[in-house]
């Protein structure tokens, strides 16, 4: 289970913290263990994935694995245009690549001339 933050006005977001409940003999009851970390998922991405259909996340799910492959095979980066561009002629749309990217394990990166979607490390 995921905890994440809807809102805030005059913060950053706080990272969104993942946990399960266990079985607490002990006590007689169960009790929350904290995942190490925070996790990648935010309230929206949690609550779009809820609202997606099976074929959906099946097309989000092997634009990631082109997307992660393509960029492997780049050197672990590449300049949007040149991905969105590649991926069409495969039968990707531009959006599925954009959903995709979290999955993916991809962030965009500022650089002197532009953006690159990098791997992250």
């Amino acid at each position: 289970m995921i905890v994440a933050c809807t809102k805030a006005n005059i913060t950053a977001m706080p990272p969104s913290l993942a946990y399960q409940l266990v079985d607490s003999p002990d006590h007689g009851c169960a009790r929350v263990e904290w995942h190490d970390g925070p996790v990648s998922y935010s309230a929206a991405d949690l609550l779009h994935a809820s609202q997606e259909s099976p074929e959906d996340r099946a097309d989000r799910i092997d634009a990631a694995a082109w997307l992660r492959g393509h960029l492997v095979d780049n050197g672990g980066e590449a300049k949007p245009n040149d991905v969105i561009g590649t991926g069409r002629k495969v039968g990707l749309s531009p959006d599925a690549l954009k959903r995709a990217k979290r999955q993916a394990g991809v962030v965009s990166r500022k650089v002197d001339d532009g953006w690159l979607w990098v791997i992250e490390p």
